[in-house]
């Protein structure tokens, strides 16, 4: 008997599966317009406009505002007009005022689509006098208060940071020289900063006559102008609010799907937080525009999914995505005790049923008929699952 039991219980469940699956797809004919590909559109203007540039990541170059020297042996003496700029360490074999400091600025315009990546200045290196640099480290500060090349002297000179920003070497050869500049640049850029240039010094103590000097071609010279490269590319684009199941149960791993678009066409990797206290790792690469997914198992509880992108540059999107709530476990509002009462329910619902094809039919309404049949399968389906 027991065996008869389960063997008619195992067929409900199978009719009810079946009638689920009717309901669903009628609906999803129903819906057929709402459906979206999985690899989704990047803007064509932005890629048109990334393939003039560099697909990827690509270089802005300005050129120096300002550029001079001061020099603490000759205090009062302004040398803003010089096609030569020079550096050199302040302590001599007789006194210490042999001092020469170079000083740069630039006012770099980054559009607020973009992301800098990096920065560098570059100083073209093509004469020195006294005992040659070469090895010498000459140091870069952030320059803190503002000066003009027409005017800057050693008396009037601008404050600086006393945090090195980046040192560079002096090479064997002539040529140019780089500084990494990328911090500062960024925060000029965001304006955590304000941008009063640079300093270039060589701190390195000599102590005997003949003190090396390191010469720099400046902006006021035929060629070899000083420049600032800055590197930017644009971030993924906030990636879509995931998609998947919102309600579920314990000890069950669900799976959301998410998508983003990169301007540049660059690779991205996504960051899942699962609202438990539980983050993901980049996970990837993906194409721009192709569904990325994951998975997750939760305790009870309600939770909050997001999202975040990052491309290959490790440029991260501005913001994570709009959260997706979801609650284990999922309890239904209609609760079954037992048999008795499930198939008290099954009559319930066939008169209900029954009642509204005779009223609906009465009066010719044949799509409420089909809607409310299909409605109370649904409802009859569920009913059978429920044990």
């Amino acid at each position: 008997m027991g065996g008869k039991h389960i063997h008619m219980n195992t067929g409900k469940k199978e009719l009810a599966v079946g009638i689920i699956l009717l309901f669903i797809s009628v609906s999803a004919v129903s819906n057929i317009t709402a459906n979206v590909p999985k690899k989704h559109l990047i803007d064509t203007a932005k890629l048109e406009m990334n393939t003039l540039t560099n697909v990827g990541k690509w270089s802005i170059i300005f050129n120096a505002t300002d550029d001079s020297y001061i020099s603490m042996h000759e205090p009062g003496t302004n040398y803003g007009s010089n096609e030569t700029m020079n550096v050199r360490n302040r302590y001599g074999g007789v006194s210490d005022d042999w001092e020469m400091d170079t000083l740069i600025r630039f006012h770099p315009s980054i559009p607020n689509s973009v992301v800098v990546v990096s920065a560098t200045l570059h100083l073209y290196y093509w004469f020195h006098a006294e005992t040659d640099p070469v090895g010498r480290i000459l140091n870069i500060n952030r320059v803190t208060s503002d000066w003009n090349e027409s005017t800057v002297t050693w008396n009037n000179k601008p404050t600086i940071s006393t945090e090195v920003s980046y040192n560079s070497t002096v090479p064997l050869n002539y040529g140019w020289m780089r500084w990494d500049v990328t911090n500062d640049v960024k925060s000029f850029v965001s304006e955590q900063l304000e941008n009063f240039g640079w300093q270039i010094m060589d701190e390195l103590y000599w102590g005997n006559n003949y003190i090396p000097i390191t010469c720099f071609r400046t902006k006021e010279y035929n060629d070899v102008h000083p420049y600032l490269e800055v590197e930017v590319t644009s971030p993924p684009t906030v990636p879509e609010r995931p998609s998947g199941q919102t309600s579920g149960k314990i000890g069950v791993e669900y799976t959301y799907t998410t998508y983003t678009t990169d301007a540049d066409g660059d690779l991205v990797y996504y960051k899942w937080d699962w609202g438990d206290g539980n983050f993901s790792d980049w996970l990837g690469p993906y194409d721009s525009g192709e569904e990325a997914s994951a998975s997750h198992i939760w305790q009870k509880g309600s939770y909050e999914i997001r999202v975040k992108a990052k491309d290959i540059n490790n440029v991260e999107s501005y913001s994570w995505s709009e959260p997706l709530k979801v609650k284990m476990p999922y309890t239904s509002k209609i609760s079954f005790m037992n048999q008795g009462c499930n198939q008290y329910i099954e009559i319930h619902l066939i008169r209900e049923l029954i009642n509204s094809l005779r009223r609906e039919t009465q009066m010719r309404n044949i799509a409420v008929v089909f809607q409310n049949f299909l409605f109370f399968l649904l409802v009859f389906a569920l009913n059978a699952l429920s044990y």
